[in-house]
């Protein structure tokens, strides 16, 4: 998903209240029309999931903004449980290499300065 473009735009986080929320919400449920899991708007799907939480680790979007939309998409799909899980597995290992990567710099540091 990572290498995959952006589906949600900034603006629609920037103006959530007033039309972003709504521009998500009539994406999701075009998106999620064709129920096959081999198909690019299923991934579209699953992007724009982890866009929006990603919004929510940043600070963008509220935790309250982003629950309250995600429980009106469950509407869409009956697996929403599964790709919501398939997507926060993905945060969870994007951050754990983040993670890794910034303890490698600072030990080559650590050993560059010693």
């Amino acid at each position: 998903m990572a290498a995959a473009t952006v589906v949600v735009p900034v603006e629609w986080i920037k103006n959530w209240e007033k039309s972003g929320r709504g521009e998500f919400l009539h994406l999701c449920r075009i998106l999620s029309e064709n129920k096959s899991h081999d198909s690019s708007t299923y991934r579209d799907f699953q992007q724009a999931l982890y866009e929006l939480s990603y919004h929510v680790i940043k600070g963008n979007l509220k935790h309250e903004q982003a629950s309250n939309v995600l429980s009106d998409i469950s509407e869409f799909r009956e697996d929403m449980p599964s790709i919501l899980a398939d997507v926060f597995c993905i945060l969870e290992r994007a951050r754990r290499a983040k993670v890794i990567k910034n303890t490698f710099v600072l030990r080559m540091r650590n050993q560059l300065w010693k």
